[in-house]
């Protein structure tokens, strides 16, 4: 077994095709609440834009 072991390896490393290189991000975003009340919520709901869709 030995002798086997040390024969070499057994395949060349440029026939590894399964070998693909991969790369991990990981990013954190955070951002402070923006606590509303219920009095601008409805507000918002009910003003008229000056801005009428097409």
């Amino acid at each position: 077994m030995k002798a086997d072991a040390q024969r070499g390896p057994a395949f060349d490393i440029k026939e590894r095709t399964g070998n693909h290189r991969v790369a991990t991000l990981g990013c954190v975003y955070s951002v402070d609440a923006f606590v509303r009340t219920p009095e601008p919520i409805v507000a918002a709901l009910f003003r008229e834009t000056k801005d009428k869709p097409k």
